[in-house]
């Protein structure tokens, strides 16, 4: 297992970190970060792990295959504020031959303030389920690309 710091939790292994700071756009009455945003940092992190693993989703589309989200669930710890700085770690938690379950860890100064989960299905135009390329399969599981 990986440690971000050490007074953070331990992180299953082979995941990516990315940081994003709040913008006063995302916030609400409370002056914390909107939960609907936390959704779209997940999306945000998945890019950046997939970029990590050279894996370009537009590669993807252009061979047919999508990955739609099935399921995203989030439970909220704390809250973060306007120009805080929020740390995704995002890994895999589960691959099968047709899906992919992502898990998220979000810290703000050392303090876990949610975590979250997203299940996805690779389908292709018309929406049947399809397998993995093995290519695509192995970056997921693997190392980080050089």
């Amino acid at each position: 297992m990986h440690k971000h710091k050490e007074t953070e939790p331990t992180l299953p292994p082979n995941g990516v970190f990315m940081s994003i700071r709040v913008r006063y756009a995302e916030t609400d009455q409370m002056q914390r970060a909107y939960y609907g945003r936390f959704f779209e940092w997940f999306e945000a992190a998945r890019s950046e792990f997939c970029r990590a693993r050279g894996i370009r989703y537009l590669d993807l589309e252009e061979q047919g295959l999508f990955l739609p989200i099935l399921e995203a669930s989030c439970k909220y710890k704390g809250a973060a504020r306007y120009d805080d700085e929020v740390t995704i770690y995002v890994y895999v938690k589960e691959i099968k031959k047709r899906t992919l379950r992502m898990g998220y860890l979000l810290t703000c100064d050392s303090r876990e303030i949610a975590e979250g989960e997203t299940y996805q299905m690779l389908i292709d135009k018309e929406g049947k389920p399809r397998s993995f390329p093995t290519e695509i399969f192995d970056r997921f599981c693997g190392s980080l690309s050089p």
